[in-house]
């Protein structure tokens, strides 16, 4: 079996936070403002935590897209998870499609990813 890592480890802001994180399984993982300088090719499986991320292509968000685009490119299983979307650029749709789980916050995000996006997702409010 493979190794995990998880982008936008969130778990240093506050209580909330370290228990969404609490529920990944993973073996590394990159905290939000850090830089993503790792090889892929070492994991089999990179989640990308959404939160607080995914919206007005702030720059966390840009660089964690460009990091499940580079893991997919790698052989990567990717995923995009417990994420509120809003506002987003087009460029990474492809990479979107090629998540095998994307599992949203709230109906806007969902709406907003299949209208603008043409992307699916699962509907999890209450995360895990």
């Amino acid at each position: 079996m493979g190794k995990t890592l998880l982008l936008n480890d969130t778990s240093h802001y506050h209580h909330g936070c370290a228990k969404v994180i609490e529920t990944f399984i993973f073996d590394h993982s990159i905290a939000t403002n850090r830089p993503v300088n790792v090889n892929f090719s070492e994991y089999s499986t990179v989640i990308l935590n959404g939160e607080g991320t995914m919206h007005h292509n702030q720059n966390n968000a840009l660089k964690f897209l460009q990091a499940l685009k580079d893991a997919s490119e790698v052989g990567c299983d990717i995923q995009l998870v417990n994420t509120v979307w809003q506002d987003m650029t087009n460029d990474y749709d492809n990479t979107l499609k090629k998540c095998s789980l994307i599992e949203v916050r709230d109906v806007i995000s969902q709406i907003d990813l299949k209208k603008v996006h043409n992307i699916d997702s699962k509907l999890t409010p209450a995360f895990k």
